[in-house]
């Protein structure tokens, strides 16, 4: 019965113990992977001029994997709008987006997947399909229309 007071006791000590380890290292910036995206537009460096405060070091945007296909959305359309194209089951694809207006890119994948972006340039979007077949990524929300197609073989 002692022991398991004993085992009870430090317990409770060790929780108090993260507790208090853990709300001296919080800090009211938020951390990097809590705003990151892969849809999320390229971060600027903060900070103030002639403060003496150094700039924090910029974000490195990360390299395109694989195939890589650039878009720019202008006026509703997709410049890659009725293009087919060839990739391999498993092989990492690129989509440079480049747009006038913040949208969602719909993959009809297995998953479905839903790809948000801003407006102006953005990261690379990720995308790994796993299955062979047609997959239409398209235009949705506020605009609709076809992006590119993929033939996954």
């Amino acid at each position: 019965m002692i022991r398991g007071y004993l085992t009870l006791l430090s317990l409770l000590l060790a929780s108090t113990s993260a507790c208090g380890a853990e709300s001296a290292s919080t800090s009211s910036s938020p951390s990097p992977s809590a705003s990151a995206s892969p849809s999320s537009p390229p971060r600027e460096p903060t900070g103030t001029a002639g403060t003496g405060a150094s700039d924090p070091a910029p974000v490195p945007v990360p390299e395109p994997q694989g195939q890589t296909f650039e878009i720019t959305i202008a006026d509703g359309d997709a410049s890659t709008a009725g293009e087919r194209v060839e990739v391999e089951v498993g092989e990492p694809v690129s989509l440079l987006v480049t747009s006038d207006v913040a949208a969602e890119l719909h993959v009809h994948s297995t998953p479905e997947q839903f790809l948000e972006f801003a407006e102006g340039v953005n990261d690379p979007i990720e995308l790994v399909i796993d299955r062979p077949g047609v997959v239409d990524i398209e235009l949705h929300d506020p605009l609709e229309g076809p992006v590119v197609q993929l033939l996954v073989q």
